[in-house]
């Protein structure tokens, strides 16, 4: 993720409670980050997947 300075360990678990499912409240007790670092990261999460959706769709209309 971007801007966050986290482990690659705690990374990997934000990512695993993402696509679980579990809600950032949750998250954040499991993983042992702050509020304000599960949100941003659940919030990069969304955007890159918006993002990625986004481009696949343009490129579907171009074939």
């Amino acid at each position: 993720m971007r801007y966050h300075r986290l482990s690659d360990k705690k990374t990997v678990q934000i990512l695993k409670c993402f696509c679980e499912e579990v809600t950032a409240v949750s998250a954040l007790g499991l993983v042992g980050v702050s509020r304000t670092t599960i949100n941003s990261c659940y919030k990069e999460i969304r955007e890159r997947i918006f993002s990625q959706t986004l481009k696949e769709h343009q490129q579907e209309k171009f074939l």
